[in-house]
């Protein structure tokens, strides 16, 4: 399939995700993108979501749309983050159905792998076990997608792909403490650690836990290169392919901030999983072409003085 000139609905479009498609959207040629937020269609709402594709009458939709926080905010509201996120993947999905869209392209999330598994992890035993218990409940809910594209595919023909990124961070992300995920809230602390000139910076856990980190610009080529060249119900993992500490990210971060305080590792509050080492086997199968070109320092160069530059200005959601 080829994007170029289809109405391209992108769901979630104004988060970190959908900033960095949209601008790889329109990298590639004219396309016809709407990408609503939130306030304007409540996709938990069967009303709005109806009135947003009878509005719009996609071709191609990007569902990106999700309610996402790090481990506190998982643990403190686990019904929210399962009955949200069934809502907006049901309803878009019949939706998608009914409007008769060529293409819909799903994003799952890599906490929905068993804890059991041996690494890597294979997109072939997603279901062998059970997930990282902190994070269950929205990542069972973003499996979810998995199962509806079968069902889809096989009663309405629906054309339903889903994506699996590993850790994603990039300019545009959430940097609420309450709410973000490792690299945006570290990013923060270090920022404000330096401005304030704070004699130390809290890390949660030991710092020994692994994650592969992608840059959100490299997860939005996976992303169209997904739905122009592949079609399988198998979702695909897709991630920079190779595993750094968080250790590491902090290392990096003092040296581009130049923050010369303490570290404090605070081990009452959860690491999360140990290590969660993604395989990478079927993306090189499906999507050849694909290969992410942003390493973590690099990524993490541009994430940061981003952050600092948008703080300044308060174009940063905090």
């Amino acid at each position: 399939m080829n994007l170029i000139g289809k109405r391209i609905l992108i769901t979630g479009g104004s988060g970190l995700v959908g900033y960095h498609l949209r601008k790889e959207l329109m990298s590639r040629g004219p396309v016809d993108l709407v990408y609503p937020r939130s306030a304007e269609f409540d996709l938990r709402k069967p009303g709005d979501v109806e009135a947003l594709f009878r509005d719009v009458n996609p071709q191609v939709v990007f569902s990106l749309a999700a309610k996402v926080g790090g481990i506190l905010d998982n643990k403190n509201f686990p019904a929210d983050f399962y009955f949200d996120n069934i809502l907006i993947g049901g309803y878009t999905f019949d939706a998608c159905a009914r409007w008769r869209v060529e293409k819909l392209i799903n994003v799952g999330a890599g906490c929905g792998y068993p804890l059991s598994l041996k690494e890597p992890l294979r997109e072939e035993e997603i279901w062998d076990g059970f997930p990282q218990a902190e994070s269950a409940p929205y990542s069972l809910a973003k499996k979810m997608l998995v199962i509806q594209g079968i069902a889809y595919r096989q009663q309405y023909d629906l054309q339903a792909i889903t994506l699996i990124p590993s850790n994603l961070y990039g300019e545009y992300d959430n940097f609420d403490l309450q709410k973000a995920h490792v690299i945006p809230a570290l990013v923060r602390k270090f920022s404000e650690a330096k401005a304030n000139l704070t004699g130390q910076v809290e890390v949660w856990g030991d710092g020994s836990a692994k994650r592969d980190f992608i840059h959100t610009t490299d997860f939005a080529k996976a992303l169209v290169e997904a739905a122009e060249n592949y079609d399988g119900a198998l979702p695909l993992n897709v991630a920079y392919g190779e595993q750094h500490s968080i250790r590491e990210v902090i290392t990096v971060l003092k040296a581009i901030s130049g923050y010369s305080g303490e570290i404090f590792w605070n081990l009452e509050r959860p690491s999360g999983q140990n290590s969660r080492e993604i395989s990478l086997d079927n993306l090189r199968r499906y999507l050849p072409q694909f290969r992410p070109s942003i390493d973590l320092k690099a990524g993490l160069i541009r994430t940061y003085h981003w952050f600092e530059q948008s703080y300044a200005s308060g174009d940063v959601r905090l």
